[in-house]
């Protein structure tokens, strides 16, 4: 029996590694320590802190409702679209490492200082 229950755990965990979920941070502080990759439809809402950044997958989009500031670096690999619900902040040193689309639905995206885009990249912003 605990060689069943041992099973289903690890088969959990591993498979919301490679599979990514959403991050819901409404009822609990959720700290993430490692770069997280978001897959097409996610999102992340409420108490999330994105240490490291994130990736969102080619042709994704990732919904954006979290009040905690965003640090690390961002890759929305050239077709990833980053979607605001809410205000965003970013913090001191944020890299986008590849072109994407930010989507602001009438939010604002506050830079906290030093905000670096490569040159041959280019973000595209609308809403």
């Amino acid at each position: 029996m605990k060689w069943l229950s041992f099973c289903l755990v690890s088969l959990f965990f591993f498979t919301s590694i490679v599979l990514g979920v959403s991050i819901d941070g409404t009822s609990t502080v959720k700290y993430i320590s490692d770069h997280y990759v978001f897959r097409d439809s996610d999102y992340a809402k409420g108490f999330v802190y994105l240490s490291q950044g994130f990736t969102v997958i080619n042709g994704g989009q990732v919904l954006f409702d979290g009040v905690v500031p965003i640090s690390g670096t961002l890759d929305l690999r050239e077709t990833g679209i980053f979607t605001l619900e809410r205000d965003v902040y970013f913090e001191h040193g944020v890299t986008f490492s590849s072109s994407g689309i930010i989507n602001s639905s009438g939010s604002t995206l506050h830079l906290g200082g030093d905000f670096t885009i490569p040159a041959s990249k280019v973000i595209h912003c609308r809403g």
